[in-house]
């Protein structure tokens, strides 16, 4: 990238309801440990902005008004874009519902030569995104890296770590996630009650898209074909219900081991596997273990085994009475979106239609303050004994748990996470795979420090059952 960029990250919707927080994160980040970061705020109204730029200097107790400037940009003047684009080394783009806002920044960053990150959930987005601009992006040597908030940073990465940690080859992975609420209660804010909405309600677009794209076809995998759990059931493990995980990291995680696939270094589940197998086993044994012919270009980075990590992504609820009350939500959710009037009253009435989840307002500080998350995954696989048998038809004989665990998930672990990844992305660019295009955080980070760095801000990976024997 251009060195003589005026800004290493500008934070574009900064005035928002999230933008605020990560402009927060990133004052309390340039103020302790990277003072040498030169940055900007972006928006629409200067006024507003400079509001968040006061309230951020209260909150962290560092006057943020001199140090940081102040940049004009509207999601509907291009040139304004444009010139935002053009002073930034990394834009953070925190303006959604980004189905209606998101592309108008993309096609600026690649235009001006600036890496994009963005926190978005939404799949409709993020692969339409890698569909019309990942070529792009690869040719200018431009990253626009996706999901780097709490969608999908801990599924994605949390997979990586899992596998990281076994000792054989894993065959699928179960994500469990738990929202922990503090006596305030817990409220999300409407921009992303918006993004589920119009998301359910475009989900035949998505479903072409991804015919289109080609993505639909299923990677190689060996072993048991992940169960499915139905629309609800009970974990032992965890004593809890569980229910299918209706955001974007089931998308995410499968994007990412398509990509290590298709580039052939790659899929995550080899990497592990291969990386642990005693040296004695030859590199041919190895491969007719895996039941898949590759040529010795694929093993140039140690991983010649081009199978898929099966994921399941679940959430959880402790009471049988919660759980009844969420299908029941999720059944008139899914209803109304299929209409007009219905999405329009959703729109309207998030906080009715919700339960009391979502406002137009957002939680409170002691909301934010009291909530927490907690994701748990359970990979199941084999052995490297088994494998080095060359014998694994059978069940899965070796089970691992790990976790990702940290504050609350929308306002304090999101902009933790965006603002490491604009750090990481800046410090370690040349660990990146390639020279550019449109990437989930898995592909993009997975050479790289951020799940350290991360641990250190308080959103921590860790294991919770080394991997033992069935």
């Amino acid at each position: 990238m251009a060195t003589s960029k005026k800004y290493d990250v500008v934070v574009f919707g900064a005035s928002g309801f999230t933008g605020q927080f990560v402009v927060e994160e990133l004052g309390r980040v340039t103020s302790e440990e990277e003072r040498g970061l030169i940055w900007a705020v972006a928006g629409r109204n200067q006024d507003k902005l400079n509001q968040v730029l006061e309230k951020a200097s209260s909150t962290i107790g560092v006057d943020l008004k001199d140090a940081v400037d102040v940049l004009l940009a509207d999601i509907e003047n291009e040139e304004s874009l444009n010139d935002m684009a053009a002073q930034a080394q990394v834009v953070l783009n925190c303006v959604g519902p980004y189905r209606f806002f998101g592309e108008p920044v993309v096609k600026a960053c690649l235009k001006n030569k600036a890496h994009h990150i963005d926190i978005s959930g939404e799949p409709q987005f993020l692969e339409t995104m890698q569909f019309k601009y990942d070529e792009e992006a690869k040719k200018k040597g431009v990253y626009i890296v996706q999901s780097c908030g709490f969608d999908s940073v801990p599924a994605d990465l949390g997979v990586l770590y899992t596998v990281k940690n076994f000792p054989g080859r894993i065959n699928t992975i179960e994500s469990y996630l738990t929202l922990n609420a503090g006596p305030e209660g817990a409220v999300g804010h409407y921009a992303t009650w918006q993004s589920a909405i119009h998301g359910l309600a475009n989900a035949e677009e998505l479903r072409n898209l991804r015919k289109e794209m080609g993505t639909k076809k299923p990677l190689p995998k060996s072993g048991p074909k992940l169960e499915n759990r139905g629309p609800a059931h009970w974990s032992e493990m965890l004593q809890k219900w569980c229910v299918p995980f209706p955001g974007a990291d089931a998308s995410v995680v499968r994007r990412t081991q398509r990509f290590l696939y298709n580039n052939g270094e790659n899929c995550p589940v080899q990497y592990a596997a291969f990386a642990s197998i005693p040296d004695r086993i030859d590199l041919f044994k190895w491969q007719a273990a895996s039941k898949v012919v590759t040529s010795l270009a694929d093993t140039e980075f140690g991983l010649g085994l081009l199978e898929e990590v099966q994921f399941g992504a679940y959430a959880c609820v402790s009471a049988f009475r919660y759980l009844v009350l969420l299908m029941v939500v999720g059944v008139v959710f899914g209803v109304m979106t299929k209409f007009s009037w219905g999405r329009w009253l959703l729109s309207k009435y998030p906080r009715l239609f919700s339960l009391g989840y979502f406002s137009h307002e957002g939680p409170t500080q002691k909301q934010i303050e009291g909530a927490s998350f907690n994701m748990q995954f359970i990979g199941t696989g084999y052995s490297n004994t088994v494998l080095e048998d060359g014998d694994y038809d059978g069940p899965p004989n070796m089970t691992i748990a790990t976790q990702v665990e940290g504050p609350e998930a929308g306002y304090v672990t999101t902009p933790i996470v965006m603002v490491q990844a604009a750090i990481t992305l800046l410090k370690e660019m040349k660990k990146f795979p390639a020279k550019g295009g449109v990437m989930t955080p898995g592909t993009a980070y997975k050479d790289t420090s951020l799940v350290e760095r991360l641990s250190d801000r308080g959103v921590i990976f860790s294991i919770t059952a080394p991997a033992a024997s069935n």
